[in-house]
């Protein structure tokens, strides 16, 4: 259970592009989101 959790974490560490891209598309998301309800 553990090792297969620190696995995880490895892994996340090893793609932080891909990580970065995810949080971008949410921050377009959410700020063009905002942009139209103000």
């Amino acid at each position: 259970m553990q090792k297969q959790l620190d696995f995880v974490e490895l892994d996340e560490l090893d793609a932080p592009l891909e990580w970065w891209e995810h949080v971008g598309y949410i921050v377009t998301i959410v700020g063009g989101a905002v942009a139209i309800a103000t």
